[in-house]
């Protein structure tokens, strides 16, 4: 996941969510500005055929073509939009050992020519794409650490603290909310 096209602020934050598999690329875009937030998606490969992608919810269509040129991504695209139709070159790098991706777009629309230039930075996987923890194997224990560790396990979860306390030596302390219990001693 990377954020970025500057700094975020309260009024606008623009993040892209990359699934890249190549040849395959889906992108979800999500822009947050002062009006709400607005998210759409599209897929293209990198072999260069060309890719339809229809955004219902901006009532755009827009075709894609990407091909690698070394380490750079070229995209080509066309795209029909209610607020006029326009064209687009975007060159797509990364820099900064894979930290920082550089999004450069010259766009040609019916007003000329404009480049936009757009630094985002990485914000680590999304929650949905993280692996699952890796599953120790389970060991035997001796029958006392067993009676213990499991007796810790319903103490913690009853919320008991005294008898929490009293599973540890005689200056053993157990943390809780609102401060420290110290273990049972007579």
């Amino acid at each position: 996941m990377i954020g970025g096209g500057g700094p975020p602020s309260e009024d606008y934050q623009l993040t892209w969510l990359v699934d890249h598999r190549d040849p395959e690329i889906s992108v979800v875009v999500n822009v947050r500005d002062g009006q709400g937030s607005q998210e759409y998606s599209f897929r293209c490969t990198t072999d260069g055929t060309e890719c339809v992608n229809d955004l219902p919810r901006l009532r755009e269509t827009r075709r894609l073509v990407a091909v690698w040129e070394d380490t750079m991504l070229v995209m080509a695209q066309r795209a029909i939009t209610p607020r006029g139709d326009f064209e687009a070159r975007d060159r797509l790098s990364l820099a900064a050992s894979g930290e920082r991706l550089i999004f450069e777009r010259v766009i040609t629309n019916d007003r000329g020519e404009r480049t936009v230039r757009q630094v985002f930075r990485k914000l680590g996987p999304h929650p949905s794409q993280r692996p699952p923890p890796e599953l120790l194997p389970s060991v035997s224990l001796p029958a006392e650490l067993e009676r213990i560790l499991r007796d810790y396990e319903q103490h913690w979860r009853d919320g008991n603290a005294e008898r929490l306390a009293a599973l540890f030596t005689e200056d053993g302390m157990v943390a809780r909310r609102g401060g420290w219990t110290p273990s049972l001693t007579d």
